[in-house]
């Protein structure tokens, strides 16, 4: 969903991506680009859920999505799912988790 509004509302010529595990088993997932920017405080448009869609998912597997973003500088998002949820290293039973 990010990438798709990167390049559909944003108008971005550059995306990047990054997955990181951090040192206390949080992983973190970044999504920046140098689009146009907006206001993350501005409701939606009528039939425009994409944000509110990727909070509830974020929520839903108990994650926390940050959203910063400024007109002409570009948007960053941030899903961090803590620890809690990641089995630890010496019981590496498999998890799955759809977003």
């Amino acid at each position: 969903e990010s990438l798709n509004n990167s390049l559909r509302h944003g108008g971005a010529r550059r995306v990047d991506i990054d997955l990181e595990s951090q040192k206390n088993g949080e992983l973190r997932l970044s999504v920046v680009d140098d689009g146009r920017g907006f206001n993350p405080d501005d409701p939606a448009r009528p039939g425009q859920y994409g944000l509110l869609g990727m909070h509830e998912r974020a929520a839903r597997i108990g994650a926390i999505l940050t959203v910063a973003s400024e007109f002409g500088r570009g948007t960053e998002i941030i899903l961090r799912l803590g620890p809690v949820l990641l089995a630890p290293p010496h019981q590496a039973a498999p998890h799955r988790v759809t977003l």
